[in-house]
């Protein structure tokens, strides 16, 4: 059961958790669990197998869910290592999915430049000679992010348009128990005794708690 519970437990960490986490986890599970059925185990065969099969059952609709495969290749942790030899989707269809997300996401900055050209232009709208831009696109940047052997997050921060992204697939945390226990503390805090808290005392008493922090 070891492997199960380490996965529970890094899954509902609070510091540094995201989205992207979730996948890999999964398949990392799946590839121990798989690990100790191949150890002809004497007594706990029938449950790992049932570990399995329960895992398979209960995450099948999101095995191969494009967001939360993005998710995870923004990640200069995994990028697309992480997929070599998993099961379902494989590296060189999340290599194209976000190649084709990048791709959108520069026809729309084009196309957002073009008609600011127009509109600048004078009475007869010719279009304004275009300045030579550097080569900095979308689509370079996230050929030169899945290059980089870096694997932190900092990694992110010189490429602005993948951290964009990363941004926007990977505010989800992939579990309630950090969300839960914030309503725990809440409740604490809003006790009978001090039911007239107006709501921003409440926040700020809320946030004090959570942080650790003596008012």
């Amino acid at each position: 059961m070891a492997p199960l519970a380490e996965s529970l437990d890094f899954l509902q960490g609070e510091d540094g958790m995201l989205m992207g986490y979730l996948l890999p986890t999964l398949y990392a599970l799946e590839k121990k669990m798989t690990i100790l059925e191949q150890k002809n185990l004497q007594f706990c065969s029938p449950l790992v197998k049932t570990i399995k099969n329960s895992l398979k059952k209960r995450f099948s609709s999101v095995w191969n869910k494009k967001e939360l495969i993005i998710a995870s290749c923004l990640i200069p942790r995994f990028k697309l290592v992480w997929l070599e030899g998993c099961i379902g989707c494989n590296y060189f269809t999340a290599e194209a999915w976000l190649k084709t997300l990048f791709e959108s996401v520069d026809e729309s900055n084009n196309s957002e430049n073009s008609e600011s050209d127009y509109a600048s232009e004078d009475f007869f709208c010719l279009p304004v000679a275009k300045k030579k831009s550097k080569k900095s696109s979308c689509m370079e940047e996230i050929e030169l992010y899945l290059k980089s052997n870096c694997q932190d997050l900092s990694l992110l921060h010189t490429h602005p348009a993948v951290l964009k992204i990363f941004l926007e697939y990977n505010t989800p945390i992939p579990s309630s128990a950090p969300v839960e226990r914030l309503f725990s503390t809440g409740s604490n805090v809003m006790t009978v005794i001090r039911n007239k808290l107006s709501d921003s005392l409440f926040e700020k008493l809320v946030l004090l708690k959570q942080n650790k922090m003596s008012v």
